[in-house]
């Protein structure tokens, strides 16, 4: 349910949240993208810890009952959104705050896109083991 919640939330991003970026005027960008930042933050956090705890926690506790595989694919696909949020994207959003530059929005939109895919690799293996263990 959690995975669902952000899938939701981060196609929302990719379509129409990351696009208008590019429409925000320059004057107002500065305030726009950091109210961006903080309200995400609010939105994202504890969904993105939950996600990561019960992920570990399926890895550790469901072995035997759903292929480790599968757990460990479904766990490696949490650490990769992970990895790309804070390696990629804060650093991103930190260039980004200084000014609208059209070449770091195109970078967030066309980059979130493999978070997107990512994450929703992540929901449909999920969905696979409910329906299948």
């Amino acid at each position: 349910m959690v995975c669902g919640f952000l899938v939701g939330l981060i196609w929302f991003v990719q379509v129409v949240h990351y696009p208008i970026f590019a429409k925000v005027g320059k004057k107002e960008f500065a305030e726009y993208h950091e109210k961006h930042v903080r309200n995400t933050g609010r939105v994202v956090a504890l969904p993105m810890l939950l996600e990561l705890g019960l992920s570990f926690l399926l890895l550790v506790m469901a072995q035997g009952q759903v292929p480790f595989w599968q757990n460990s694919v479904a766990f490696a696909l949490v650490l990769i959104v992970w990895a790309q949020t804070f390696f990629f994207f804060v650093p991103l959003h930190s260039k980004l705050g200084a000014s609208a530059d059209p070449q770091i929005i195109s970078r967030l939109v066309s980059a979130n896109g493999w978070r997107t895919f990512f994450w929703s690799l992540r929901f449909v293996l999920l969905g696979w083991m409910v329906f299948n263990y």
